[in-house]
């Protein structure tokens, strides 16, 4: 694959990755005629290993979205300075607001999970309770990364995603 990076993905057809699935989409995707996989890949993201994309493309099989997980910059305290480096700062970030909705789910198991979504408020980028950033890269690409926003987490990771559009921003 001549491609090393997964932002270099936006634009190019599905059939670039030698190995992907489409995964099953939504009702409001089949109207919009998006498409979503999921890929195995041996792309790289910060001196740090991909094993596996979810990738959303338009009716045509380009790749619109890329997103990632990756686990190992969290051990570094100042992982948001390797980001700045190479990417500037970012041009807006976000934490939680006000709660909007919360609902409970009780399995036949008897296992309780909560769901809460809150709304968005833009904040200062250094502040401790930055959720999400968003930098605008060239050519209307966009950079979003959503931060581990508790330390309860069972397995803490950092949520990469590139774009060509981004709906955070309309949030400003």
């Amino acid at each position: 694959m001549s491609i090393q990076n997964p932002q270099d993905l936006i634009g190019k057809h599905i059939s670039i990755l030698p190995n992907y699935e489409q995964r099953e989409y939504s009702e409001a995707n089949q109207k919009l005629e998006v498409k979503n996989f999921y890929a195995k890949t041996d792309l790289s993201f910060l001196d740090e290993d991909i094993n596996s994309l979810l990738i959303k493309t338009d009716k045509n099989d380009l790749i619109t979205e890329v997103s990632f997980a990756i686990y190992q910059i969290l051990d570094n305290p100042n992982y948001l300075y390797i980001f700045n480096k190479e990417f500037d700062k970012p041009e807006v970030c976000f934490s939680f607001g006000e709660l909007k909705e919360s609902s409970e789910h009780h399995s036949a198991e008897g296992v309780v999970t909560e769901s809460k979504i809150f709304s968005k408020e833009k904040c200062d980028c250094n502040a401790d309770d930055v959720v999400y950033s968003v930098w605008k890269l060239k050519d209307n690409l966009y950079l979003q990364v959503t931060h581990p926003f508790t330390e309860y987490a069972t397995f803490p990771r950092l949520g990469v995603k590139f774009s060509q559009t981004n709906d955070l921003l309309e949030v400003e």
